[in-house]
């Protein structure tokens, strides 16, 4: 994120984060009631600027979601965290699911379409859960589908961790693990950069 983006503005007569990776204090309240905080701007941008990403999907506001957030706060590799999935949709509030639809014509389970593999299709993720109040999603279709790398129920983040141009590493932590133990891993290549046929790894 740019430091001239709306986020890092002050209000008129205040300094605003005038360098790059730089780590700004601040606080907040009076007195007995202050809370102090800190943030660290992103780093001058470029093509090969290393930097990593938390990523939490429909945390909610639930035990488990506290446990989540307590793991991720282990991982010191993380240095922002996006937050995907929202708080209302996680915790079952009324009119959550208003701008929620579904098409069917690119609904792979129903059947009524087949995933091809195209070498220019992005990848998808879905990030796991971080801890709504409806539980772990269980039902899952069976057998699993070819297209589903991986897959079970639990609560946890991902890290994706952007290496350089070409290379980016994506790691799922699972609460119940140790804060350093990747459930799941993946390395992905940026093929603008990289040009990489791994059509010949296709088992079908």
């Amino acid at each position: 994120m740019p430091l001239d983006a709306d986020v890092f503005r002050a209000p008129a007569g205040r300094n605003a984060p005038q360098q790059f990776d730089t780590k700004y204090y601040y606080a907040i309240g009076t007195k007995e009631t202050m809370m102090k905080f800190w943030f660290r701007t992103p780093p001058k941008s470029g093509p090969d600027v290393p930097y990593t990403f938390g990523l939490i999907g429909d945390l909610g506001q639930s035990f488990d979601s506290n446990v989540t957030l307590a793991h991720y706060e282990s991982n010191s590799k993380a240095q922002a965290v996006l937050f995907v999935g929202d708080l209302t949709y996680a915790d079952n509030y009324p009119y959550n699911d208003n701008h929620r639809m579904s098409n069917v014509a690119y609904n792979v389970v129903n059947g009524l379409c087949t995933p091809i593999r195209d070498q220019s299709a992005p990848v998808y993720i879905t990030v796991g859960d971080g801890g709504n109040q409806g539980g772990l999603a269980t039902n899952m279709s069976e057998p699993q589908p070819s297209y589903s790398a991986f897959r079970e129920a639990s609560f946890g983040h991902a890290i994706l961790d952007i290496k350089n141009r070409t290379h980016a590493y994506y790691a799922w932590h699972r609460n119940q693990d140790g804060t350093a133990v990747a459930a799941e891993s993946r390395w992905f290549t940026n093929r603008y950069w990289m040009p990489t046929d791994d059509s010949f790894d296709d088992p079908q």
